[in-house]
């Protein structure tokens, strides 16, 4: 009988299908483009805020601050987390959550972050603890003084652009994706809109905390001179065997 699809004078070969199962947060961070940059790995973690949050712990520090789940502003989906940082001095807000260690590996912490002109410190990155020592491994952008630095020691940050300037005339989703190298405890690259850095030079700023293995993805909002702002975030993702 000849074969249906196949003419009579075609060869026989023996075609050979590899198959596997992939996970529903990988299936739908590689179909969905929410990612820009090539972050080929496996994913391990991914929220797009789309049902409650209570699994992220909120942090508002005064009268005023705000973390919260809205429809208004979002990128993918129907629901972003909306931060508020109110005009009084040390305000603050923080959006945070623990996640298992991923081994010694290269990781990359990826989200989209929306904000406007009254920016003036936007944090992201994440703490690392592993037993001692506690690693953290943060990004700061400061849209009036237009510096993009990274944390390398207590209180001191390392500028790595000092003419960053992404001023919008409304709020725009920035993509900001920070890879680490969890094996050699450094930073490896950074990428903010159309920029990409290598910082693979420097390592993170490192305290001495004894706690479980875990990774804490942190998002901070701080105000600067007594001036507040609103930043919109979505879809934060962990991708850990990056190239």
């Amino acid at each position: 009988m000849v074969c249906q699809d196949l003419p009579d004078y075609t060869r026989k070969m023996i075609i050979e299908y590899t198959g596997g199962f992939m996970g529903l947060e990988e299936l739908a961070v590689r179909l969905g483009s929410i990612v820009p940059w090539d972050m080929r790995g496996n994913v391990v973690f991914m929220e797009d805020f789309e049902t409650e949050e209570t699994e992220w712990d909120k942090t508002e520090v005064k009268a005023g601050d705000s973390v919260t789940r809205q429809t208004r502003r979002k990128w993918s989906g129907n629901w972003a987390m909306k931060m508020v940082t109110s005009d009084v001095n040390n305000a603050e807000t923080r959006l945070y959550r623990d996640i298992a260690h991923p081994g010694d590996t290269k990781v990359a912490i990826f989200s989209r972050i929306a904000f406007d002109r009254d920016l003036r410190d936007l944090r992201f990155g994440f703490l690392e603890h592993k037993g001692v020592p506690l690693n953290r491994f943060f990004l700061r952008y400061q849209l009036q003084t237009t510096e993009l630095s990274i944390h390398i020691e207590p209180d001191i940050w390392e500028v790595i652009d000092d003419s960053l300037n992404f001023e919008p005339t409304t709020y725009i989703w920035l993509p900001i994706c920070l890879t680490v190298n969890l094996e050699t405890s450094k930073y490896d690259k950074l990428r903010m809109g159309s920029h990409e850095y290598d910082i693979s030079a420097y390592g993170p700023d490192i305290g001495v905390i004894n706690r479980t293995p875990l990774l804490r993805p942190y998002v901070y909002n701080h105000e600067i001179d007594d001036v507040g702002a609103t930043i919109y975030v979505d879809d934060i993702v962990l991708v850990k065997n990056v190239p």
